[in-house]
């Protein structure tokens, strides 16, 4: 199995397709792909991308989303780009099948076990590796990774993340969109799923610290923490002395689960009539609570000590490609210092292509099963028996 990827950030959509398209063709020739990643700006237009790439490769089975930013082995970092990676070769046992589907807000369970019971039904054999995409604003994605994950089985590597817009504003949550071989679904999700000789490592990283004191989760419906430490959970803000701290300046809040397993949470938003803190993810009841802070050096560290991890565990002798997922929370914390996470993760990868956006959320595999995590950088590498 190969993987090969094409980035352009061109201003036109169709330029930046075409120039994609072309050194893809150099790459796979008269091939036919197994199938296809797909991370691009919203801003160029998801569903006519879509049309295109399939023109050019009819049946390909197609996944992915829109981006905060894309970045790649091919173009480096892209704020608004266009990366597209392309599974091909006809000599390994290797095949891929990709479905879509919309009405998480409806029934998470039921559109999850819809969208990849078909994609299943289509690969004919077990997976081994699910990419999937969804809409961050649709449902909870923490039970969605772990949904996900019950449906594909405990021997298939989840990873993905949640589809990211930096025109997005929380008030005005309808723009990012997740897209398929039918082309472009909106409170929903897409997956691709890979099945036969296909080895995989991966591993994740963050670089945030805890900071300060640490304080008991007492009350949770969700999302939301209304008591901390058995008092109104506002009030842990004043301890923190973060409560005078502005939304989209506010740090992860770091949830350490029962066992043991961190869960990185941005604040969303502060009800002060009900005392309580709304979080981009759901934790259990009961979680350890720490304020988080990071260096950008930290950042940086973290990306690079994932793609070497992922690297450490993969069982084969040369993974074929990696695909890398990082948090828009990071670029954001990154500034003009981005394009050095794509720089610290090649370096790290040393030669494997790789393909990776931003997200409004991670996907990403443990043990069995997969979490749904904030501010992380998550690296998956793959290839061939």
């Amino acid at each position: 199995m190969q993987f090969s990827v094409g980035h352009s950030d061109a201003l036109d959509g169709f330029d930046a397709l075409s120039e994609v398209v072309e050194s893809l063709l150099l790459a796979v020739g008269d091939e036919s792909p197994l199938g296809a990643l797909v991370f691009a700006s919203p801003g160029y237009g998801l569903g006519p991308i879509i049309e295109r790439l399939l023109e050019r490769w009819p049946g390909c089975p197609i996944a992915g989303c829109s981006s905060g930013g894309t970045f790649s082995s091919a173009g480096g970092y892209g704020e608004d780009s266009l990366s597209v990676g392309l599974f091909h070769s006809p000599a390994t046992e290797v095949v891929a099948s990709s479905s879509a589907g919309v009405g998480l807000a409806e029934s998470l369970e039921g559109t999850v076990s819809r969208v990849v019971g078909d994609a299943k039904r289509k690969l004919g054999t077990a997976p081994k590796l699910c990419f999937v995409f969804a809409d961050p604003f649709a449902a909870d994605l923490a039970s969605f990774a772990e949904v996900v994950a019950a449906e594909v089985g405990p021997d298939c590597c989840v990873v993905g993340g949640a589809a990211s817009d930096h025109r997005v504003r929380l008030d005005d949550p309808s723009a990012p969109e997740a897209v398929g071989s039918d082309g472009v679904v909106v409170g929903g999700l897409s997956v691709l799923l890979i099945g036969g000789d296909v080895l995989v490592g991966a591993s994740s990283g963050s670089g945030w610290e805890p900071v300060g004191f640490s304080a008991v989760a007492t009350k949770v419906d969700g999302n939301v923490i209304l008591e901390i430490d058995n008092a109104p959970a506002r009030d842990a803000l004043k301890r923190w002395h973060m409560d005078n701290v502005s939304i989209p300046s506010f740090p992860p809040i770091m949830a350490t689960k029962g066992n043991g397993a961190a869960l990185f949470r941005p604040v969303f938003a502060l009800d002060e009539e009900a005392g309580s803190i709304v979080l981009g993810g759901a934790i259990p009841e009961g979680s350890q609570l720490e304020l988080c802070e990071v260096l950008n050096k930290g950042l940086l560290a973290a990306s690079s000590s994932s793609a070497h991890k992922a690297i450490d565990d993969y069982s084969g002798i040369v993974p074929c490609g990696a695909v890398v997922v990082s948090c828009a929370a990071r670029k954001w914390h990154l500034g003009t210092q981005t394009f050095a996470e794509n720089d610290e993760i090649a370096s790290a990868l040393n030669g494997t292509p790789h393909l990776g956006f931003y997200s409004f959320g991670e996907i990403v595999p443990e043990s069995g099963s997969a979490l749904f995590q904030s501010h992380t950088c998550t690296t998956i590498v793959f290839g061939a028996v």
